[in-house]
């Protein structure tokens, strides 16, 4: 979490997106990966979990969930209160998105198998 801080304190986009295919944000990659003091290092760095960086935080929980980081995927939820209605939402929203790659639209379809 070190480096993380540290180009945090350099100024770096918190919010920047992932590469176009298959790329993953700072916070997804930190969810993903179960890494908890990084992903709430990043949301109080302002990670965006609301309005265009919904996606990112439906990605995070997902991927969490997917890897079974459940203590990410808890911290990830009660911030602003995850409901059934956010599970079909970023289910259907990943599923119909042409960036995310095919790969990972089979990785989520997998996950629900």
């Amino acid at each position: 979490m070190g480096i993380a801080r540290r180009l945090i304190d350099l100024g770096a986009n918190v919010n920047a997106p992932g590469a176009r295919f298959i790329g993953r944000t700072a916070l997804e990659g930190a969810a993903e990966h179960g890494h908890v003091d990084t992903v709430r290092l990043l949301l109080e760095s302002g990670a965006s979990v609301e309005g265009d960086g919904r996606k990112q935080y439906w990605r995070a929980v997902l991927l969490a969930e997917k890897n079974a980081t459940y203590t990410t995927v808890n911290l990830l939820k009660s911030i602003i209160g995850w409901t059934d209605f956010d599970s079909m939402l970023a289910t259907k929203d990943i599923l119909e998105d042409d960036d995310v790659g095919d790969e990972f639209v089979t990785e989520m379809m997998d996950y629900f198998d």
